[in-house]
């Protein structure tokens, strides 16, 4: 019997990231997969903003960089002609685009990366039972070849997806609703002469068409069939007609190399932990890929999840921290099942009165660059802002947003771990006695927390002290930040504020700090 601490069970991309976490913050696991090969399929294609600026933050971004298609907006259209116009041009990100690349690319990533950790998937690897013990959890696994094998584990993860063994297994109640009609998803080689840099929407008379570029002229196609019944299997020809006739003959289908009917469905678990064991990913929620939001709100869970659970196993946060990723993430996920599902039946109304109003709210929204930011900052998840317990001040709970202090240098650079990170911030003046109270925060706090808490001087001019600095030459970070006076920061592992002051105390940050680390 295999004793473990951490079980994964799923390797898709929200699987994947979690061991991928794990082994970054040198936690044990088996990860483990039913199929018996990877991903092949393009299946989820949006990757958010917010999601590359996560993979930036963990030294991943260049890698999806290299073969993702950049998205810098969304177009819409109404019988071929373009009426509004989403852009991502404007947003507060050192990425100011949406990343389109086939799922299967993911997957081959984050899969190459966990082999370079020396960490493997063990592929035709099925779930068929779950024993939770006083002490431990044992997971019944059966191999490729019927042989059952019992592992016991302290914590088990359910990242396998909308028909989740883990969910089922440990009953987790999973209520939602069911859009009655059917999808169609295809990848494509398209002839147009539309932007390759754009994501183009095509709706009318309760139709809609999605198309999303994913380089050499190569698209992933969704739309809705209005059949009013099901089918199982849908011909190139059909498809081919489908998108001229949407398209107003805007796009012509060269060649079709799959086709995959679906049905949307929005539903999340009404809890996403039960003891010691958590679903996360398409195992604690699903619903409409209207929006691009599924993959990216599956790895966003893993993002909050790992380095909590990481410091638990390792003695270093009290229980009770795991208690926040369900406090924290669920609002969030609430917030994008009921966007998407409104969303996509929005586009689905036939009504010729409210297809009138649809266009013309969609015209004047984007057309306003202050609701255009707010509904692209929706979109790519920069919006994220968490409330718990493990925040302190107005600005905590936001996001920490990356920034390009050179050519060549970002203050993500400086995030590139598992780390807290406290951020003294000097602003143009009193920058030694800032410099004095950071070196009382490295006495008062860097013995207790050494392995877990590094401390950086944010100042616009280097000094001549012992101490971490980060030069921001430009004031480029303490813009971006907002920092007009003397203010210290506090940046979780995830890439999240924690605590921000501009009257700190050395006490303060200790009993703030105190409170969930041991």
């Amino acid at each position: 019997m295999s004793n473990i601490p951490v079980l994964i069970v799923g390797a898709g991309p929200t699987g994947l990231l979690m061991a991928y976490e794990l082994a970054r913050h040198g936690i044990s696991y088996r990860i483990i997969d039913k199929k018996s090969e990877p991903t092949h399929s393009a299946n989820a294609v949006a990757m958010q903003t917010r999601t590359l600026e996560i993979f930036k933050q963990i030294g991943l971004a260049d890698d999806f960089l290299r073969v993702g298609q950049q998205c810098n907006a969304i177009c819409f259209y109404d019988n071929g002609k373009e009426y509004a116009q989403a852009s991502f041009t404007h947003l507060n990100s050192v990425y100011q685009f949406i990343l389109a690349l086939p799922q299967a690319a993911t997957e081959k990533i984050l899969d190459t990366k966990l082999s370079e950790l020396q960490h493997h998937i063990e592929r035709s690897r099925t779930l068929i039972d779950v024993r939770i013990n006083l002490t431990d959890i044992e997971a019944v696994v059966q191999h490729e070849d019927g042989v059952q094998e019992t592992i016991r584990c302290q914590w088990l993860l359910g990242c396998d997806g909308a028909h989740s063994t883990v969910r089922e297994k440990c009953e987790f109640h999973f209520p939602g609703d069911d859009l009655s009609e059917q999808f169609v998803v295809a990848d494509a080689a398209l002839d147009s002469f539309l932007p390759h840099d754009k994501i183009h929407i095509f709706s009318a008379k309760g139709y809609m068409l999605g198309t999303f570029p994913l380089g050499s002229n190569l698209f992933r196609l969704g739309a809705n069939m209005q059949l009013g019944y099901s089918r199982k299997d849908y011909t190139a020809n059909e498809i081919r007609e489908l998108v001229s006739t949407r398209s107003s003959n805007l796009l012509s289908v060269r060649d079709v190399t799959s086709i995959s009917p679906f049905w949307i469905h929005s539903k999340m678990s009404e809890t996403m932990r039960r003891g010691n064991v958590f679903l996360l990913g398409d195992a604690a929620h699903i619903h409409s890929p209207v929006g691009g939001q599924g993959m990216n709100t599956g790895l966003q869970d893993v993002h909050n999840l790992a380095w909590k659970l990481a410091l638990v196993i390792q003695d270093r946060a009290n229980d009770t921290l795991l208690d926040s990723y369900q406090i924290e993430r669920k609002p969030v996920i609430k917030e994008v099942v009921e966007t998407t599902d409104r969303f996509t039946r929005l586009l689905l109304m036939s009504n010729p009165f409210i297809l009138f109003l649809r266009k013309q709210l969609i015209k004047l929204m984007l057309a306003i660059p202050s609701i255009n930011n707010y509904v692209t900052r929706r979109m790519t998840q920069l919006s994220i802002r968490y409330q718990s317990n493990m925040s302190m001040s107005d600005n905590a709970g936001e996001r920490a947003p990356d920034v390009m202090m050179s050519n060549d240098s970002h203050f993500y650079d400086y995030l590139n771990d598992t780390y807290h990170h406290i951020m003294c911030f000097t602003g143009e003046r009193d920058i030694f006695k800032m410099a004095d109270f950071c070196k009382q925060i490295r006495f008062e706090l860097l013995g207790p927390y050494k392995d877990i808490i590094k401390l950086h001087l944010v100042t616009p001019h280097v000094i001549d002290e012992p101490i971490d600095q980060i030069h921001d030459e430009n004031n480029a970070i303490h813009q971006v930040y907002q920092i007009k006076k003397p203010s210290v920061i506090i940046i979780r592992p995830d890439g999240y504020v924690n605590y921000k002051s501009t009257n700190p105390g050395i006490q303060e940050i200790k009993s703030f700090l105190n409170g969930y680390l041991l």
